[in-house]
């Protein structure tokens, strides 16, 4: 009996031990895979964050494949949509892909969290949480060029932001306020409102738009789609207002002739101050997509029109890379 007592006094302890033994190991284990699943990032792809002020933010770069070095390199910023993130617009754009091919470092900002995980931008009148808290993208976009500036070579003449939706009211209101900094804007399926600031110096700008967009209708006005209407306090610009707004802007003093090509109508113009460019694609039957995209990548708003003969990423790449900051 005595012996058996002591066994169990030993075996206690000895479990107690171990237990005691395994607890920081199985927290670091846990830690490890809660960072993993919170901080998904592709691979061939980095995280990094900085502070905006007293907030931590964080974004995702791509460095091409095969960098030739001593050259500087352009940097194209790409922005979610609404309730969207990084990881979803890398597999909606592919633009990784098309930096490998073309030697650009791709980025991709992460948005401001909702309680339900969802990602938004401050576009001043719209949307989600970004707007509510007032979140400082425009400090935040600007400190991410400051960051890459200073530990990778790149091209200041030739850094681009393009945006989608959401995105795409940041990207025309950081091309006001960055166009000093950037060469170029790119706004896919993205809204302007009627207080847009006017840049400070002239920029390339690419607008396209679907003609059947039900989240950010071509003409105008209030959205359907209620994550976007419930946060709005302005309605939108038409996508022909835009492209005049940014036309008067740059003093563009000829339009083209429209260039009807498939489902695509493309307007331009040419004897624009410092001869950037300003240019319109409309997509005929195109609704709220990054036209070209992986299939089902935003199921969100998903209205079968993503494969319409057009690629937005080819697209914007062919503009950005003829536009450079003098």
């Amino acid at each position: 009996m005595f012996l058996l007592q002591i066994h169990k006094f030993l075996s206690g302890n000895v479990i107690k031990q171990l237990t005691d033994m395994l607890k920081p190991l199985l927290t670091c284990l846990l830690m490890l895979l809660f960072t993993n699943t919170a901080n998904a990032v592709p691979s061939n792809h980095e995280l990094r964050k900085i502070m905006v002020g007293d907030i931590e933010r964080s974004y995702i770069v791509h460095f091409p494949m095969n960098i030739k070095l001593g050259t500087g390199l352009p940097l194209v910023i790409v922005l979610h949509g609404g309730g969207g993130d990084a990881e979803s617009i890398i597999k909606a754009s592919r633009f990784s892909d098309k930096a490998d091919k073309n030697q650009f470092i791709a980025v991709y900002p992460e948005g401001t969290y909702d309680q339900k995980e969802r990602e938004t931008w401050n576009a001043l009148h719209c949307c989600g949480t970004a707007k509510e808290t007032n979140a400082n993208d425009l400090e935040f976009i600007n400190l991410i060029i400051d960051d890459l500036e200073n530990s990778a070579a790149i091209d200041q003449s030739r850094i681009y932001i393009a945006g989608y939706s959401n995105g795409g009211m940041l990207a025309h209101r950081l091309g006001a306020q960055l166009s000093e900094r950037i060469a170029a804007i790119g706004v896919i399926a993205g809204g302007m409102f009627d207080d847009q600031p006017a840049p400070f110096s002239p920029l390339s700008v690419l607008i396209i738009h679907g003609l059947s967009d039900r989240v950010i209708n071509a003409k105008g006005g209030e959205s359907r789609t209620p994550l976007v209407k419930d946060s709005m306090d302005k309605p939108f610009l038409s996508a022909q207002a835009a492209y005049n707004f940014w036309r008067q802007q740059n003093g563009c003093k000829v339009e083209l002739e429209p260039h009807l090509q498939g489902n695509i109508t493309t307007l331009r113009n040419r004897d624009c101050k410092e001869d950037v460019m300003v240019v319109m694609q409309t997509v005929k039957h195109g609704g709220h997509n990054w036209f070209g995209s992986n299939k089902q990548v935003y199921t969100q708003f998903d209205d079968g029109s993503t494969y319409l003969g057009h690629s937005a990423t080819d697209t914007l790449w062919d503009f950005f890379s003829a536009q450079r900051k003098r």
